[in-house]
């Protein structure tokens, strides 16, 4: 006959083991929830990290940086259309049909010139057949440190091959209404749009003279500015440790770099601020230290005043139609507008002169 001790540590025992069944249990489907999920989201994939497009599987394409990474790992191109928001209303197809190669189109809305060289370095390590990039050389982005990025939160998990931080993506509560939100797409008989459509804002914008108005604001004079030392610096760094050295190291590459058309309203603004001379004596420098490279082409259609004072080409002071970018494009093929070691100097030099006396609308 057992004491009381013993009968008391049995039923301990027994306890014990009652608590750790269920918890067991709990523990095997958490697991297999968590096995699901990450199994699903790895076949759907919605930002094309591990693979590319499901066959029937529809995507919407709405999130630029986590998505751009995936068409350039896995789609079929040659060429390749990147940038700011001024570049978004391209259309590859017009790049295809100029070129003869298929093109992508990757943009992200307000870049610095590092997240675009990190993409176009990532985009050449991919892809040993991508011979062409077209890219965006925005004045806005000149006065930066080099390893500057605008947006904050760069899914930098999704940029690498790390398998560790994949848990950021697999198990990631975001990308899984993503992969939900892609089916629902499908269903819903949506396609996945192409590379003309994908990041183009065009067809929600007002092109008028009215939106682009609205969207000036007077800026109060504080001094006239010229290049500093540190702006100096700044630029080279800026153009030699993105742009410049990616070109350098990738000689079968050929880049073509252009200076978008703000609107006349913008330079309007940076002359108000006296900082007219410094802004085009910048690009200057930097554009000098890009034409130091065989495979660098850059275009400049910033004194196409027929573009730039006519402010229905804008929605605001900067970002214009689908139809300047259209031209922007012919013009690259065509080599019209290009910037040369003989022309660029004059190039900038009448840019200063044309925006100094302008009231943003006309010219005398």
């Amino acid at each position: 006959m057992r004491n009381r001790s013993e009968m008391t540590s049995a039923a301990i025992v027994k306890k014990r083991k009652t608590i750790k069944r269920p918890l067991a249990v709990l523990a095997t489907v958490i697991i297999a929830a968590l096995l699901i999920i990450g199994i699903a989201v790895i076949v759907i994939d919605p930002f094309m990290h591990f693979h590319g497009p499901v066959n029937g599987l529809q995507y919407s394409l709405l999130d630029e940086r986590y998505e751009n990474d995936g068409i350039a790992r896995h789609y079929d191109y040659e060429a390749m259309i990147t940038g700011t928001s001024m570049t978004q209303n391209f259309k590859a197809s017009q790049m295809e049909e100029l070129w003869g190669v298929e093109t992508i189109k990757t943009s992200f809305s307000g870049a610095s010139y590092h997240e675009l060289t990190s993409h176009m370095e990532r985009s050449i390590g991919y892809n040993p057949d991508l011979r062409y990039i077209l890219c965006s050389l925005d004045g806005s982005r000149l006065f930066t440190e080099w390893d500057w990025n605008s947006y904050p939160d760069i899914p930098e998990y999704l940029y690498d091959d790390k398998i560790l931080n994949d848990v950021n993506y697999i198990w990631n509560k975001d990308v899984i209404v993503k992969a939900i939100n892609n089916i629902n797409y499908t269903r819903a008989g949506n396609k996945t749009p192409d590379m003309d459509e994908y990041g183009a804002w065009y067809k929600w914008a007002d092109f008028s003279e009215e939106t682009a108005m609205s969207a000036y604001v007077k800026q109060e004079f504080t001094r006239k500015t010229v290049l500093s030392e540190d702006d100096i610096r700044m630029i080279e760094e800026n153009i030699s440790n993105n742009f410049l050295r990616l070109a350098k190291e990738n000689p079968e590459v050929t880049f073509y770099f252009f200076l978008p058309p703000y609107s006349s309203l913008y330079w309007k603004n940076v002359n108000e601020k006296g900082e007219l001379i410094r802004q085009t004596d910048g690009e200057k420098y930097a554009v000098s230290l890009l034409l130091t490279a065989p495979n660098i082409e850059v275009f400049g259609f910033e004194g196409l005043t027929d573009i730039t004072t006519d402010l229905n080409n804008y929605q605001d002071t900067l970002h214009y139609g689908p139809w300047i970018n259209e031209k922007i494009m012919n013009d690259i093929h065509s080599g019209d507008n290009r910037l040369t070691p003989d022309n660029y100097e004059d190039y900038f030099e009448n840019l200063k002169k044309l925006y100094r006396e302008s009231d943003g609308t006309s010219f005398s």
